[in-house]
């Protein structure tokens, strides 16, 4: 399965073979290489597997997994895949929303203040929202919360472009 292309991975994924497929869909999403296919899928397809009730060790696979690109991505500079995309992609996981907002706020003095400013700006638009609306709803809730607020303007503004932090602060308080 290493190389099968996106489409062939997913139908194999779907055909009752996710978890030997879920490797070559993490390396696919991760590295924003799925093509036509919606980076949310895979992670659709897990929250329908009930993978919370899989063995030990393959939940464990699966948020390492979760936790490891959820890392990376709101700490580049230039991500792959933007920070609303993996969020939105992670929700599908039912896990409480506060294990990814949480550590994103330790993460505001650096590229975490731009990627959340513009989340913020752009109102968390990736399409893979309208599947999670309740999600969406939190995640705005929190963006609006003092944390999120003095977190962006004592500590990440400095490290957001001319303007941008006036713009997330109309946003988040407007």
């Amino acid at each position: 399965m290493p190389l099968l292309d996106a489409d062939a991975v997913m139908v194999r994924a779907q055909t009752g073979e996710l978890k030997i497929a879920l490797p070559r869909l993490f390396e696919l999403t991760a590295g924003d290489e799925l093509g036509d296919v919606p980076r949310q899928q895979t992670f659709a397809l897990l929250s329908s597997s009930d993978w919370q009730h899989w063995d030990p060790p393959e939940r464990q696979a699966v948020v390492s997994f979760a936790d490891t690109w959820w890392r990376a991505t709101r700490t580049d500079e230039d991500p792959l895949v933007s920070v609303d995309s993996v969020l939105a992609c992670l929700a599908y996981l039912g896990l409480p929303m506060l294990r990814w907002l949480g550590p994103w706020l330790e993460d505001l003095d650096g590229p975490g203040a731009r990627h959340l400013a513009d989340a913020v700006i752009a109102q968390f638009p990736d399409e893979a929202w309208a599947g999670l609306p309740d999600e969406r709803s939190q995640v705005l809730a929190w963006a609006r919360g003092e944390p999120v607020i003095l977190g962006l303007t004592l500590i990440g503004g400095v490290h957001l472009a001319e303007g941008k932090l006036g713009e997330a602060l109309d946003q988040l308080l407007g």
